[in-house]
């Protein structure tokens, strides 16, 4: 049982599983053999966000437990579920996994980006502004430079509207 504040015996912990050393897991990830070092011997207590998504990723951990010691090592959800059937290793798509897993490859994508969102949200905040209006400005802008975000936008209001009106005429059939 590892310790919810010791990143290095959850990294150890992963090591042993996959029955790899260090210099394998430094290839495999381009971290150094030096820093995975400091890690596990807790001479630098734990990486940067970023740089945990990379390690859960190679893992195919949980991210929040491999960061915090929070949870389980390994989804016990519907990403566990879908990961009987599909290995999420081999796709690099979206498409590639399918409608029927759709909600199993969100969630994964969503555990994938964390660390990514964050560095986000510290760029929103730096450039833009650390509240609301900052954030409007930066949405803003990521309307008027990106076409692809605002058709995507566009799309999902017309899905949520078109699906308000039919569960309206649903509920008026049903009085009838």
């Amino acid at each position: 049982m590892t310790s919810r504040n010791d990143f290095a015996a959850r990294l150890q912990q992963l090591i042993d599983l996959k029955k790899i050393d260090q210099r394998k897991f430094s290839k495999e990830t381009g971290i150094s053999e030096t820093q995975i070092s400091k890690w596990l011997n807790r001479v630098v207590k734990s990486p940067r966000r970023s740089t945990i998504v990379k390690i859960a990723y190679f893992f195919e951990c949980n991210i929040d437990w491999l960061q915090t010691g929070k949870g389980y090592p390994y989804p016990q959800n519907e990403i566990k579920t879908a990961e009987k059937t599909l290995d999420f290793g081999t796709y690099k798509r979206a498409s590639d996994i399918g409608k029927e897993n759709e909600k199993a490859r969100l969630l994964f994508f969503k555990q994938q980006c964390l660390g990514f969102f964050d560095e986000l949200f510290e760029f929103v905040a730096e450039y833009y502004g650390p509240d609301k209006e900052g954030v409007d400005l930066f949405m803003d802008d990521l309307h008027k430079g990106f076409a692809n975000y605002r058709d995507y936008i566009r799309e999902k209001k017309a899905a949520r509207k078109n699906l308000q009106t039919d569960e309206q005429d649903n509920l008026i059939a049903n009085q009838k």
